[in-house]
Order: C-alpha cells, then sequence, then structure tokens
C-alpha cells in the first residue's frame, strides 16, 4: 500500500536525517525519497508525511550524516487514515473549511480554526462513523502553541461539551506548524482535541490523521 507517513522516535539527537522507501534493502535500493532535514532531540517522536503522491515500497530506510539513534519506527500507510472525509464539529463554529482537517492532504495548508467558547474551552470531534480501535494519532498544528495543554478523547457518546468521553492521551504539547505523533490506544467512534484555555483564544489545526490497531 502507498506510504502516507513514519513516525521516529529518537533515543539521541539526530540531525537531517532522511528517509526512503524501496522494494531492495540498502545498499543496494536507494529507493525513493519520503523526506528529509529531519532533526529530532533525544527523547523525541514526530511524524514526517511523505511528500510523494504515492511511494510505495518494502524497506524503509533513515539516514543522517552523524549516527541514527532510534527507539521506536511506525510506518503508516495511506489507506490507514480512518479519520479520512469523516464529518468534524466543534465547540463554537470553525474558520475556513472543517472537512479540510480529515482530507488527508497535509500539504494543502488549510486549517481549521476553532473559537473558545464563554467558557474558555475549544473542542473539535471527529467522527469516525464507527467504533474502531485507534492506536496513533498524527496531528498536523497550525499556528496554536500547545503546551502540555491538549488532550485526546476517544469514545462512543456524541460531542456536546467536549469531555463525553474518556481521555487517551493527556498533556500533549505542540509548537506552531509540527507534525505530532499521539499514542491513543484505546475504542471509541467520537475522536475528540481538547483544550481548556487560560483566555479567549483559538485553536487552529491544520490535518488529522487517525490510524487503528
Amino acid at each position: 500500500a502507498p506510504l502516507q507517513a513514519v513516525v521516529l522516535y529518537a533515543g539521541a539527537p539526530m540531525a537531517n536525517a532522511s528517509i526512503s522507501v524501496a522494494d531492495l534493502p540498502p545498499p543496494a535500493g536507494l529507493g525513493t525519497s519520503c523526506a528529509g532535514g529531519v532533526s529530532l532531540g533525544a527523547g523525541e517522536g514526530a511524524a514526517v508525511i511523505c511528500t510523494g503522491a504515492s511511494i510505495t515500497g518494502r524497506y524503509v530506510s533513515v539516514s543522517a550524516p552523524g549516527r541514527v539513534s532510534l527507539c521506536r519506527v511506525q510506518v503508516l500507510p495511506l489507506a490507514g487514515n480512518a479519520a479520512l472525509g469523516k464529518r468534524v464539529s466543534s465547540s463554537q463554529g470553525s474558520g475556513g473549511n472543517p472537512g479540510a482537517l480529515v482530507d488527508g492532504d497535509a500539504q494543502n495548508g488549510a486549517c481549521t480554526t476553532v473559537v473558545s467558547n464563554a467558557g474558555l474551552v475549544a473542542w473539535l470531534t471527529v467522527d469516525l462513523g464507527y467504533s474502531a480501535a485507534v492506536s496513533t494519532v498524527v496531528l498536523a498544528n497550525g499556528d496554536s502553541t500547545f503546551v502540555a495543554d491538549l488532550s485526546v478523547r476517544l469514545g462512543d457518546l456524541p460531542v456536546v461539551v467536549g469531555t463525553e468521553n474518556p481521555v487517551c492521551a493527556a498533556a500533549v504539547s505542540a509548537l506552531p506548524r509540527t507534525r505530532v505523533p499521539i499514542e491513543c490506544v484505546a475504542t471509541g467512534r467520537y475522536l475528540t482535541f481538547y483544550r481548556a484555555l487560560r483566555q479567549a483564544s483559538d485553536m487552529y489545526l491544520c490535518q488529522a490523521f487517525v490510524y487503528l490497531s
């Protein structure tokens, strides 16, 4: 199946790493480039979205000018995104096209703005359409800065106030314009990004990918 993303968790700092995909093992198969210029600090994780329209291959290789130190690698196929094209709702309106959050195009630059309500809460929910066993969520952040104040909830209760379902990932941090892998090992139909704000603000998210176990 075509490859969509590779999630890397670094053991030690890595700089300018490249990811390629090939049908032959290296060095015989140099393969097709998925992405380059990937840098990670010790213990950091990052979701790398492949830039090609349809990248296929058996072997995924990670190389770097210095050293490669990885604790874990996840390879996520294009066909595995359970959020693709699903219905999106939010706490209080939205700016732009809410459907852009789940159109599967991480390169389009279209994002969804969720405005905090009177209770200083902002949430955005993807209706997966059925109760699904989720393992990993990849969030492409817009211009928001999250400092351990974003949580992900997943369950089977329809969402009205944002807190109906259990938390599967808490205290998530993300810098603007980064792609963050989030472990959300749980089962449910409604996946919610939830943020309790200290002051009136927006939550600006560009893309959500949901992968099943």
